[in-house]
């Protein structure tokens, strides 16, 4: 499928209809919206700041984060998830989420934007070190009040192939875009840990065992896997 070509249409079609419906891709809006989650997107004359926005980028991706900030006529949006804003013009909006599988009730966190444009102007002040943000108190201050969910459990995707042909590398064959991932033994002692499902806690835990280590040492590296896996579908909430 030409997925430009169809998240154009899209946008078309939001200036006949006032009601579409799309469905969530990715976590960067983790943990309001969920890979899979079915959206009722709205257009409007305008939009509030706090709205979850869905919106073409500037490669016609088709994007669904939360507006942070409007300056003349440019919506000014990020992931709940994310690090950085995203400019975006009017025209280019789809529209706001309006529903979330059929219900109306949209989250909306307590100081979520205040919150989350500190975050993209640190980043802009570290030189857009992602790395770096991450070990930041302000970021883990952030992760812990908005982005942790701690009944929230992950388990390895049983509809991909996992191919290990040694101790030390293990491919992941992603069925449906034909895409191979690689993963050291690091991340096949994590996939191990997690064919039941686990909590982030729970995991780390379990990886402290393994390796001898404090919870210290590698939350930061085990949530980088985790977001990252997740992005790449081999792992799936539960």
């Amino acid at each position: 499928m030409n997925y430009k070509l169809y998240n154009k249409i899209f946008l078309s079609q939001s200036k006949i209809k006032k009601e579409l419906t799309t469905s969530v891709i990715g976590v960067s809006m983790n943990p309001i919206l969920k890979e899979g989650d079915k959206l009722t997107v709205t257009r409007c004359e305008d939009y509030e700041i706090g709205d979850i926005l869905v919106y073409l980028y500037k490669h016609d991706e088709l994007l669904v984060h939360r507006l942070l900030k409007k300056e003349n006529g440019i919506y000014y949006c990020k992931g709940d998830n994310c690090y950085r804003l995203e400019d975006v013009e009017y025209d280019r909006i789809v529209g706001k989420v309006t529903k979330i599988n059929g219900c109306d009730d949209i989250p909306f966190p307590e100081g979520i934007v205040e919150a989350s444009y500190a975050i993209h102007k640190l980043l802009a002040k570290l030189k857009y070190n992602i790395p770096l943000l991450r070990t930041t108190e302000e970021y883990k201050k952030y992760e812990e009040k908005y982005l942790r969910r701690k009944n929230m459990t992950y388990q390895k995707n049983e509809s991909f192939e996992f191919i290990q042909s040694d101790n030390d590398s293990l491919a992941v064959f992603d069925p449906e875009t034909e895409t191979l991932f690689f993963f050291d033994e690091v991340g096949i002692d994590i996939l191990k840990v997690l064919e039941a499902p686990h909590t982030v806690e729970n995991l780390i835990n379990e990886l402290c065992k393994i390796y001898n280590a404090t919870p210290e040492d590698i939350s930061d590296d085990v949530n980088e896997f985790i977001k990252d896996t997740l992005t790449k579908k081999v792992i799936v909430e539960k």
